[in-house]
């Protein structure tokens, strides 16, 4: 029951979607039809129009924001990771998160542990990490 305009032009008008755990969904569509601003509704960059957009805190929802790249000579990947140092940095420190807590217990692990931690977090900082 969501509407999402653009100016006075509809872009979406009474839509519905459930997505259950575990599903996996692209949008596709037309230029301008309004995937990407229903997109950043759903991560939370944007308000609806109207009715109600819920998007559970459990779900993950990815979003790259679509930018022109003019005479790059970098692969699209390259350039796609470009703009994701943060979420990669991010999953670097939970990585390490993970094996500080599994090395409990062995000191000498523990310390190379939480130094490669200390090192993700600084990383995920400097690539604009919270």
């Amino acid at each position: 029951d969501a509407r999402i305009s653009a100016g006075v032009r509809d872009l979406l008008v009474e839509a519905a979607a459930r997505i259950e755990p575990g599903n996996c969904v692209g949008l596709v569509g037309a230029n301008g039809c309004g995937k990407s601003t229903l997109l950043r509704c759903m991560t939370g960059q944007r308000e609806i129009d109207a009715g109600r957009l819920v998007v559970s805190p459990a779900v993950p929802v990815g979003y790259l924001e679509q930018t022109a790249v003019s005479g790059s000579e970098r692969s699209v990947w390259v350039e796609a990771m470009s703009c994701m140092a943060s979420t990669v940095a991010k999953e670097d420190v939970d990585a390490a998160a993970r094996a500080v807590q599994a090395a409990a217990g062995n000191d000498a692990h523990l310390v190379q542990a939480t130094k490669r931690l200390q090192n993700c977090q600084e990383r995920w900082e400097a690539a604009g990490g919270a």
